[in-house]
C-alpha cells in the first residue's frame, strides 16, 4: 500500500495551486472588506456633510472637497466603493467555477485591482504634490488595492499554470465580514454625528456687551428683520466653511423672512497662508457691492488656494480694479483691513478658534455658538424651529 507524503496533501501544501488561489480569494474578500469600509466611511461622510477624523490638518477634508474628488460629478469615493463590491462579487462568483470558465472572471478582477490602484497612487500623488494636503483614509484605501492588485495577479498567474477546481463558497466568511463593514459604518456615523452635534457654547451679557457681534456695516445675507439672526465666523479657504456656509444660504433661502445670516472673518493663518489676503481682498470687494460674489467664487474652488495670483483672478472676474485693490491693500489704515481686524479681534474676544463657528441671536433666548451640525439641529428641530415656522 502507497501512503502519500504529509507535504504532498492539496489541502494542506500551501505550494499546491488549489490551496493557495483559495487563499488568495479569502484574502481578496478580507482586503475589499477593508476597502469597502474606508470608502464606506467618506462616502458616507460626504453624504451626511459630517467630517472625518483625520487628525489636526484637516487633510481629508481638503483632499474630499477639491473638485479632483469627482469624476463626472460623481464622488471617487463612491466609485470606490463600486469597486471593491465588484471585486468581491467577481471573487464569489468564480470560487464554485470549473477553471475554464473561472480564469475569465479572474482576469477581470486582475485588471479592475489594476485600474484601481493606478488610479489611486495617481490620487495621491496629486494630493500632495498639487492640492498640498494628505487624506490618511484616502492612503489606506490605495494601500489596500495596491495589496489586491498584487493577491489578484498571483491568483491570476496561478489559474493561468494550472487548472484550479471549484472550490465551494466560505459564507460563513463572507456574512462575518459583511456584518463588520456595515456595523462599522454605522458606528462611524453614529460617533461622528454626535461629535458634530456638540453642546452650544453660551456666551454671558458681560461678555456680549463690549462687543458688536452685528456691526452696522455687517454682510448680511437674508431679511434683516428676521427673528434668527446666524452670525458665521469663517475663513473661506476653510474645507469645512466651503462645504457647509452655501447649506446654511440654502436653509435660508428655503425660510425667507426667518432667518438672516451675517458673515464674519476669522482666518486660519496656520492652516490657510491666503486666507488673510482672501478677506481683505472681499472686504474692498464689499465697498464696490461685491462682497458675496467674491466670497461665493472663493468658496466655490473648494480649494485651500496655494498662488495669489488666482486670488487676484478671481477678483477680476467678479468685477474688481486688480490695481485699486492691491493700492488698498498696501495700506494699513485702509477702512478693509479695520474691519478685518474687528472681526479677528472680536473672535478672539469670545475665544473662537475653530471655523466655521455660528453665533445665533434670537428674541428671548441666551446668544449661542454652534458648529454646523449642531447650528442645523437647533434650526430645524430645536430651540429655533418655532421661531422659523412661526407664521
Amino acid at each position: 500500500m502507497r501512503f502519500r507524503a504529509f507535504n504532498q496533501n492539496p489541502l494542506t501544501n500551501h505550494h499546491n495551486p488549489t490551496v493557495r488561489v483559495r487563499l488568495f480569494l479569502r484574502a481578496i474578500l478580507v482586503l475589499a472588506a477593508a476597502g469597502l469600509f474606508v470608502a464606506g466611511s467618506l462616502s458616507v461622510t460626504k453624504l451626511l456633510h459630517l467630517e472625518l477624523p483625520c487628525g489636526g490638518s484637516h487633510g481629508c477634508d481638503a483632499v474630499n472637497n477639491h473638485p479632483s474628488s469627482r469624476l463626472f460629478g460623481i464622488p471617487i469615493a463612491y466609485i470606490g466603493f463600486f469597486g471593491y463590491l465588484l471585486m468581491s462579487g467577481l471573487a464569489l462568483l468564480r470560487a464554485p467555477m470549473a477553471a475554464e470558465r473561472a480564469r475569465p472572471i479572474a482576469l477581470y478582477g486582475y485588471l479592475i485591482s489594476a485600474f484601481g490602484a493606478l488610479t489611486s497612487v495617481a490620487l495621491q500623488i496629486y494630493s500632495i504634490s498639487v492640492i498640498g494636503a494628505t487624506c490618511l483614509w484616502c492612503l489606506a484605501s490605495a494601500a489596500i488595492m495596491v495589496l489586491l492588485l498584487i493577491v489578484h495577479a498571483l491568483e491570476y498567474g496561478d489559474r493561468v499554470a494550472e487548472d484550479v477546481p471549484p472550490s465551494k463558497v466560505e459564507f460563513p466568511l463572507v456574512s462575518a465580514l459583511g456584518a463588520v463593514v456595515v456595523l462599522g459604518l454605522i458606528g462611524m456615523a453614529t460617533t461622528q454625528k454626535r461629535a458634530a452635534i456638540q453642546k452650544p457654547v453660551t456666551f454671558s451679557t458681560k461678555q456680549l456687551e463690549k462687543l458688536e457681534l452685528v456691526p452696522k456695516d455687517a454682510h448680511s445675507f437674508g431679511d434683516p428683520a428676521a427673528p434668527v439672526t446666524i452670525v458665521e465666523f469663517a475663513d473661506m479657504m476653510c474645507p469645512s466653511c466651503q462645504r457647509n456656509s452655501p447649506l446654511v444660504k440654502e436653509f435660508i433661502n428655503k425660510h425667507p423672512g426667518k432667518v438672516r445670516l451675517v458673515y464674519r472673518h476669522l482666518p486660519l493663518e496656520q492652516l490657510h497662508p491666503l486666507g488673510t489676503v482672501g478677506a481683505a481682498i472681499s472686504e474692498v470687494a464689499a465697498d464696490e457691492g461685491k462682497f458675496w460674489d467674491f466670497i461665493v467664487s472663493v468658496m466655490a474652488t473648494n480649494e485651500n488656494i496655494q498662488e495669489i495670483d488666482r486670488l487676484w483672478g478671481i477678483a477680476k472676474d467678479v468685477g474688481l480694479d486688480v490695481d485699486k485693490v492691491k493700492k488698498r491693500l498696501a495700506k494699513d489704515n485702509d477702512p478693509a483691513i479695520d474691519r478685518l481686524t474687528r472681526d479677528k479681534n472680536t473672535a478672539n474676544a469670545l475665544g473662537i478658534t475653530t471655523t466655521p463657528t455660528f453665533i445665533v441671536k434670537a428674541p428671548g433666548m441666551e446668544t449661542q455658538a454652534y458648529g454646523f451640525a449642531g447650528l442645523m439641529d437647533a434650526l430645524e428641530n430645536g430651540v429655533y424651529k418655532p421661531l422659523i415656522e412661526g407664521k
